[in-house]
């Protein structure tokens, strides 16, 4: 199974929108933007800002709440907590703690499609 923790946001923002955006797509960076998602399907070139997953709740919701993925927060022993995320509210064989509750709950999304394809 891949290692998520060591990808940067924006790796697994595309990781995500490869399964989510689900269509022909090249990112590239630009002068003005971090990335673009250009859709090379039935219309020709349509453009769009890839969705940042892993920072906003408007990209990510979605996608946790058709997936079943459950948050919480978990305290640590030393101080502050951690987000917890995993794969609906019983199986906890695909879960992952981050300080970050959307990226977290990417992750498991990953995860799931991983093992899908697996």
């Amino acid at each position: 199974m891949t290692d998520y923790s060591k990808m940067s946001d924006d790796e697994i923002n595309k990781a995500v929108a490869e399964y989510d955006l689900d269509g022909d797509w090249l990112l590239e960076p630009t002068d003005d933007r971090r990335f673009t998602f250009f859709n090379l399907g039935v219309a020709g070139k349509r453009t769009a800002e890839l969705p940042n997953y892993c920072n906003n709740p408007s990209d990510a919701w979605p996608i946790i709440l058709s997936n079943l993925i459950a948050l919480k927060p978990v305290k640590l022993y030393v101080g502050g907590h951690r987000w917890f995320a995993a794969k609906g509210d019983v199986d906890f064989e695909l879960k992952f703690a981050d300080d970050n509750p959307l990226r977290a709950a990417m992750i498991v999304y990953l995860m799931m499609k991983e093992s899908e394809n697996a």
